[in-house]
């Protein structure tokens, strides 16, 4: 039998077959990634210790904390020797220790995506003062649901952020108090587990019929549509992240200011402060880029001017229908009446007087007559003094 030698058999490659990388955590996919319902980065960690069936802590020790800290003395128990308590309480926000934990898990795991389950994206756009909650909070009937249908139980980023406090998708109030203890705990420890209490481990969520009295009463709340409104619009700016092409620079906010000015009251910055209901000089330092505003005050402007808080922050990339921008410098704003001011005065006392000729009984409050017609209650009180004799005043 003669052999060929020249010939090749692809069977007979002796070279050594290519492999992708090989990541040293297991490589898991992150829950909701572009939806308002994404996961936090503090539940991942938690999910990502289970999935290895080892404690979170000891996953934080013996894993992430030789990548964050140099010369780092390995602990199975410490996650506060790597952080610091009040690091602890920020890992979903745009803090130092959010962004390493991030780099950290995306080196382990070899995912790009996770940055996306806190507010890095728009470190620059809000301030860190006032953006998370200090405790872990939760939805009981999401947990519930979740459990019943058999999915993966987690804790969406939109629970971690203190702006919200109702489940959009259930009216119900989020809750921070483990049912069985009564302990507060914070969003991540070296026993977190999702849905379960750090303290006695019980299980945190509960059926539609044990919490009915509590919905019958939100559900007459003045303060309900606010807040569902909250959690749907800062839902569609945490859904909008992985989208966005670049991270918003800090005078984003200034730029968008002069956008709506311009067009809610003709460059008129003094009739803008009376519609949004902010001091002026809150708005003098914003308007000027010297400070950003805390999330809550800036959600309070969006509501007043009927917009989104995504297009709020893209406002600046519309074209403006004027030029007639106003200059805010203490020393030159005095508050002389102008046209569109007359006009705000008009329209307002008009409004008060058709709601007093309607003899409502009791009469709505201020409060009540502002949210109605969507109108601040210091224009109502600053217009229309002499009219204020509707309850509540």
């Amino acid at each position: 039998m003669t052999v060929n030698f020249g010939t090749t058999d692809e069977l007979w490659n002796l070279e050594p077959p290519k492999f992708l990388p090989r990541s040293r955590l297991f490589h898991q996919l992150p829950i909701g990634v572009g939806t308002p319902h994404v996961e936090s980065l503090t539940s991942y960690v938690s999910r990502l210790a289970v999935a290895h069936s080892v404690s979170t802590g000891t996953l934080l020790a013996i894993e992430v904390g030789p990548l964050i800290k140099t010369n780092y003395l390995l602990n199975r128990k410490s996650i506060v020797a790597i952080y610091g308590q009040e690091s602890v309480r920020a890992l979903n926000g745009i803090r130092l220790g959010a962004l390493q934990l991030v780099q950290a898990l995306e080196t382990l795991t070899l995912r790009t995506d996770l940055r996306f389950l806190t507010m890095l994206t728009w470190a620059e756009v809000f301030p860190v003062l006032g953006l998370l909650k200090h405790k872990q909070a939760w939805c009981p009937l999401c947990l519930q649901e979740w459990l019943e249908n058999r999915k993966e139980i987690y804790l969406p980023l939109l629970w971690a952020l203190n702006v919200i406090k109702v489940c959009p998708y259930h009216y119900q109030p989020l809750q921070s108090q483990c049912p069985h203890c009564q302990v507060q705990f914070l969003p991540l420890w070296r026993t977190s587990r999702p849905g379960y209490c750090l303290k006695c481990s019980g299980w945190l969520g509960s059926s539609k019929d044990a919490r009915d009295g509590e919905l019958n009463f939100l559900e007459t709340n003045d303060e309900l549509q606010w807040n569902i409104w909250v959690a749907n619009t800062v839902g569609d700016l945490i859904a909008q992240a992985p989208y966005q092409p670049s991270p918003l620079p800090r005078e984003t906010i200034k730029k968008s200011l002069v956008f709506f000015v311009n067009q809610f009251s003709n460059g008129d910055v003094l009739a803008f402060e009376q519609l949004i209901k902010l001091s002026n000089s809150e708005i003098a330092q914003w308007y000027s880029g010297t400070t950003i505003p805390t999330l809550d005050k800036l959600l309070k402007i969006c509501y007043q001017l009927k917009t989104s808080l995504i297009d709020f922050l893209q406002a600046q990339t519309l074209p403006q229908s004027g030029t007639n921008q106003v200059a805010l410098c203490p020393s030159s704003r005095q508050r002389q009446p102008t046209v569109t001011s007359q006009r705000n005065k008009t329209r307002i006392r008009s409004l008060l007087t058709s709601v007093l000729n309607q003899n409502e009984y009791p009469s709505p409050s201020v409060r009540v007559v502002a949210r109605r017609y969507h109108v601040g209650g210091a224009t109502l009180y600053y217009y229309a003094p002499d009219l204020q004799r509707i309850a509540g005043r």
